[in-house]
């Protein structure tokens, strides 16, 4: 078995995501559920990001083959700054968006969905649910720039829309503070500590600490220090970087959300001077 493992790990590509055990499957492999023995075995390759979730004996009370393919059915909802402060770099985020949408079209063939919310001084769902193979790539209607930052209105939008979810991933992407919401904090917090509780998973990508601390005062906190995963992520990354910061480490850390149900701690990518756009 160790040598299996081995050949697994040389064949590794940390670019390339893992592949279901067949076409037909509609669920993906729960990497904590399994040896990379295991894996080696149903020729699935296992990229570095999944290593830390794997076991060298299978999880206690958990099959031990192929019958780990988990059925779920992943939602991943985009909440994403449309207000005016974002118009310098509007065509750098929209190219990062469908470049985003085109690597998680490239994974497994699973039941992912998407939705799409935009604001500025309102948040407006472009669309909901929709299957990630059926996800087309946004143009410039769909993303104008212009107005004030209703933030919390904005998140506030993407929980109530999707209240009947039992899990879902919320990447929330801004370069402002909240300024024009109708939405309180107190209710904003609310909603998102009951859906915490429940296993929903947030990402809260912002340009600065100062708007950091907008998501952390309403329950977005960085991942703890020494975690490999956390239900909250909230990192600032420079307004330059929101674009390759969102196409590249938030698309692998929702990638391994949906072979894994975890987010990884995302707290090295808080920088403030150097590029991402190679990270």
């Amino acid at each position: 078995m160790a040598d299996d493992s081995k050949s697994l790990a040389s064949r590794t590509n940390p670019n390339e995501m893992p592949v279901p055990l067949s076409r037909q499957t509609t669920g993906i492999l729960d990497f904590r559920t399994v040896t990379p023995a295991i894996a080696a075995t149903l020729r699935v390759d296992v990229p570095d990001w999944a290593v830390p979730f794997m076991h060298e004996t299978p999880a206690i009370g958990q099959p031990t083959s192929a019958a780990n393919v988990e059925n779920r059915s992943p939602l991943i909802v985009l909440v994403l700054d449309a207000s005016g402060s974002m118009n310098r770099i509007s065509t750098a985020i929209r190219e990062s968006v469908n470049n985003f949408i085109t690597q998680q079209k490239a994974g497994p063939i699973d039941d992912t969905r998407m939705s799409f919310v935009v604001f500025s001084s309102e948040a407006t769902v472009r669309f909901i649910k929709k299957p990630i193979a059926e996800v087309q790539s946004i143009t410039s209607d769909d993303y104008q720039c212009g107005g004030d930052t209703a933030l919390f209105d904005a998140i506030g939008l993407a929980i109530d829309r999707h209240e009947d979810e039992k899990e879902a991933l919320i990447v929330i992407v801004t370069d402002g503070e909240e300024n024009c919401s109708r939405t309180t904090h107190d209710e904003l917090q609310s909603k998102i500590e009951a859906k915490k509780t429940i296993g929903w998973q947030f990402i809260y990508l912002a340009n600065e600490p100062r708007v950091s601390q907008v998501g952390v005062r309403v329950g977005l906190e960085c991942a703890a220090a020494g975690s490999t995963h956390s239900n909250t992520n909230n990192v600032s990354v420079g307004y330059d970087n929101l674009a390759p910061a969102l196409e590249r480490q938030i698309s692998k850390a929702v990638s391994a959300y949906r072979a894994t149900s975890q987010v990884p701690n995302l707290n090295e990518m808080n920088v403030r001077s150097r590029s991402l756009s190679h990270s």
